[in-house]
């Protein structure tokens, strides 16, 4: 029972009391004390996202990518809505033919975009990049996109604070096993 309550914690988004409350429903000792705080992506996303909307070139597309090193794209609206996501293998397979260069990228754009929310933790965010193979994750409110996280953002923030995370999953593997 307690890998189903670690499941449900890793997934969703959560305050402390929820987290308290979560591991109280699968576990026998309801007494947690997480010290170390829990990460968000609010901590790891790029907030300076490159974006691009629906009426652009696929050449556009392919510049911006490479001016900015960047795999993806989010596509948006006026308002920063998000519409789709052109990612950097729709852009290889449009290479074959240069004429599709002047096509917009509302032709090849995805449009079952995959996003979390500010406060969303970091290993929810592993567990989507992984069952859904993806390599970057629009981070969303209201629909706006207000940051972006790629795998290589994820890297760099367990890197740089490894030991604070494995201390926070210290505690909480601690407290399932009592």
């Amino acid at each position: 029972a307690v890998s189903e309550g670690v499941t449900y914690y890793l997934t969703k988004p959560f305050d402390q009391v929820t987290l308290k409350k979560t591991l109280a429903k699968y576990c026998r000792n309801a007494g947690i004390r997480v010290k170390s705080a829990i990460p968000r992506s609010s901590e790891i996303m790029k907030s300076d996202v490159v974006t691009i909307t629906a009426d652009a070139t696929i050449g556009e597309a392919i510049a911006l990518t490479l001016q900015h090193g960047i795999s993806g794209l989010p596509v948006v609206d006026d308002q920063r809505q998000l519409l789709g996501i052109i990612t950097e293998f729709a852009l290889i397979q449009s290479i074959t033919c240069p004429e599709l260069k002047t096509e917009p990228i509302s032709s090849i754009m995805s449009t079952d975009v995959i996003t979390v929310t500010e406060d969303t933790i970091p290993l929810a965010i592993v567990e989507i990049m992984q069952t859904h193979r993806i390599r970057r994750v629009p981070v969303v409110r209201d629909g706006e996109v207000v940051g972006v996280i790629a795998r290589r953002d994820l890297l760099r923030y367990v890197t740089e604070n490894e030991e604070a995370l494995c201390e926070f999953l210290d505690e909480v593997k601690s407290f399932a096993a009592k």
